[in-house]
């Protein structure tokens, strides 16, 4: 009974693992802007974000093409992927997710080679919370695929060379397969098959089994030979950064990535390895083996070919598989492990969430050196939608010194937010000049902008930007356009719509007393008149209308319902639009006003119903009465 409730408490504890690692990965996914690299990812997939989606060889085709130093599977399955779920980047992140569950998942299985339950259960668990794994887990990229297949080949390894009885088919092609596909997702796999191959040729019994391991193993190789041709032309334009680490450097910079900034921990755990080596099976000392091969070789790779950058440190995912298994075996060899073991993996599970927001791991995951955090978050927009109206309008942006790429980030928002207007961007230059990403003449300068905005959302991120302290901001839009309402307001994000001065922000910000939907889908959300002593202003908020050209008909009559005024007007793109009915030929008197909608082409009027009243019309909606005096 023991032993079925200690294997109920394993299998709750990795249940969980799985689940805060979903939990951690959902949460981010709506929150974080699309990356450089997520960027990079998606041109494999279209050429651009309004044409169709690439064939599967087209995808093969962009990768040898234009990103020769990466293996073509991972784009493919992203391919496969969006075919399914499409090329929202929250649905494309989802396969970054899934493939960081099952490594994991892989990561207990690949321990429990050592028949130590708590020990594969420990490695789970460092697997699951290790930050440097968590944010490629959330990424559309690669990484979470490569840590899963490096898992998978070195456990059939295992399971292939050690097992008695003669291995299972599957076995046999999973390895051959699974090796193939390590190397194909990334050519950095490369350095856990030499760890495995020097094992093999140290260690593995020299018998039969071991030259069939042999050939399965140039079976795989055979299977990546078409795309060899690929690798040495990627190689010979492989550009080296300059600030790569010293031999000392590389080594305590990935020894504190792989601890969460502990690297204590990793000395504590070779320590016990050491202390009781003899006393490790077959299985534990393999799982050591390629955990410190595999460390060296990224360490002496970097020495031939510096490739190693304290914000290049992605290719060193490899590691992190063996490595959680090498520090769960050093863990459960510490004396007094009923009470040291839960205590370590404890402060490993706090280290992590006090290292996951920390400058040092913004700087290894290179959201430092792309400034990612300047990015405002666009996403709100698509995934807070409804929660927002005046979709139509303007999207700006601002930051104090830093700009946005165009290609890689605006273009993807200017796509995926097209119900908007467009997508700006507003910071300042080196000479302290106004700059404004914007790509149309409509909302190149200042001028354009005032001119062709009556209504425009804002966003920064709080934490980068104070808008007040920006003189762009104070002496230029501050002035032209007032603050109406905060649609989001949290430590990342702040989204404001404006309203350009004079037009009340009662118009959007207050109640909607002159709603009207019409029958057609148009929908006007609100109308506030505004009169002075010879002059009618008319502000109309339109939340939705037709693909059809619509217009609109204010038409004013006297208390005889004969008709005095009339104006005519193309609904605009602009959600709010502003006209001023002169009232000064007008005798005193009392007047109604009356909005018409009808389509521009045939002149067919609306018919809806006014909200509030719960009144049907058929062709005119009043607005408001109104007097002239003398």
């Amino acid at each position: 009974m023991a032993g079925i409730g200690m294997r109920q408490a394993h299998i709750f504890l990795i249940a969980a693992c799985l689940l805060t690692v979903y939990a951690i990965g959902a949460s981010n996914l709506k929150a974080v802007p699309i990356s450089h690299s997520e960027s990079n990812s998606q041109r494999h997939l279209f050429k651009t974000y309004l044409d169709p989606a690439y064939s599967l060889a087209e995808t093969t085709a962009s990768v040898s093409e234009n990103s020769a130093q990466h293996g073509p599977l991972y784009f493919v399955l992203l391919n496969l992927w969006e075919m399914l779920v499409g090329r929202d980047l929250f649905s494309l992140r989802l396969l970054s997710i899934f493939c960081g569950l099952l490594a994991v998942a892989f990561t207990y299985r690949l321990a429990s080679i050592a028949d130590d339950r708590n020990m594969a259960t420990v490695a789970a668990i460092l697997s699951a919370f290790l930050a440097f794994l968590i944010f490629y887990h959330q990424l559309v990229r690669m990484y979470s695929l490569l840590t899963l297949l490096v898992a998978v080949v070195a456990w059939v390894y295992w399971r292939v060379i050690s097992t008695a009885a003669a291995p299972l088919a599957w076995r046999w092609a999973t390895l051959v397969v699974a090796a193939a596909a390590l190397v194909y997702v990334h050519y950095y796999g490369m350095v856990l098959l030499m760890a495995i191959g020097l094992y093999h040729f140290m260690f593995a019994a020299k018998a039969r089994r071991w030259l069939e391991v042999c050939a399965a193993m140039i079976a795989a190789g055979l299977l990546f030979a078409p795309w060899l041709p690929v690798v040495f032309r990627g190689w010979s334009e492989l550009k080296i950064p300059s600030e790569n680490l010293s031999l000392v450097e590389s080594a305590a910079t990935v020894a504190q990535v792989y601890s969460n900034g502990l690297a204590p921990i990793l000395a504590l755990a070779a320590a016990a390895c050491l202390a009781r080596y003899k006393r490790l099976g077959p299985a534990q000392r393999y799982l050591l083996f390629l955990a410190l091969s595999i460390f060296l070789m990224i360490i002496a790779l970097n020495e031939v070919t510096p490739v190693l950058a304290a914000r290049r440190l992605r290719y060193t995912v490899i590691l992190a598989a063996p490595l959680c298994c090498a520090i769960a075996i050093g863990f459960t060899l510490l004396p007094a492990r009923r009470l040291a073991l839960p205590a370590l993996v404890i402060l490993w599970i706090l280290a992590c969430f006090a290292y996951i927001d920390s400058d040092e791991l913004l700087t290894y995951t290179n959201r430092a050196y792309q400034n990612s955090d300047a990015v405002p978050s666009y996403q709100d927009f698509h995934y807070n939608a409804a929660s927002l109206p005046s979709r139509n309008a303007l999207i700006l942006s601002f930051h104090p010194d830093a700009t946005v790429d165009d290609y890689k980030v605006l273009a993807y928002y200017r796509w995926l937010l097209s119900d908007w207007a467009h997508v700006a961007h507003i910071t300042t230059d080196a000479s302290g000049g106004v700059h404004i990403q914007s790509g149309l003449s409509t909302y190149s300068s200042p001028d354009a902008i005032v001119s062709n905005s009556n209504g425009i959302w804002v966003i920064h991120n709080p934490q980068q930007t104070d808008l007040n302290s920006l003189e762009v901001y104070r002496d230029w839009f501050a002035r032209n356009f007032q603050m109406c309402r905060r649609f989001i307001d949290n430590a990342r994000s702040v989204i404001a719509y404006y309203l350009k001065i004079p037009i009340p922000c009662s118009l959007v910000a207050g109640e909607r007393k002159l709603e009207i939907k019409y029958d057609s889908g148009a929908r006007l959300g609100n109308a506030v008149l505004a009169q002075s002593v010879d002059r009618l202003a008319v502000y109309l908020w339109w939340l939705h209308h037709e693909e059809v050209e619509l217009a609109y008909s204010l038409q004013a009559f006297d208390d005889r319902k004969d008709k005095v005024l009339q104006h005519d007007d193309v609904i605009s793109g602009d959600p709010v639009d502003a006209h001023s009915l002169d009232l000064s030929g007008l005798p005193p008197g009392a007047y109604s006003l009356e909005l018409i909608v009808y389509e521009r082409q045939s002149g067919a009027s609306q018919s809806g119903m006014v909200v509030n009243e719960n009144r049907s019309f058929e062709r005119a909606a009043e607005l408001a009465k109104f007097e002239v005096e003398s």
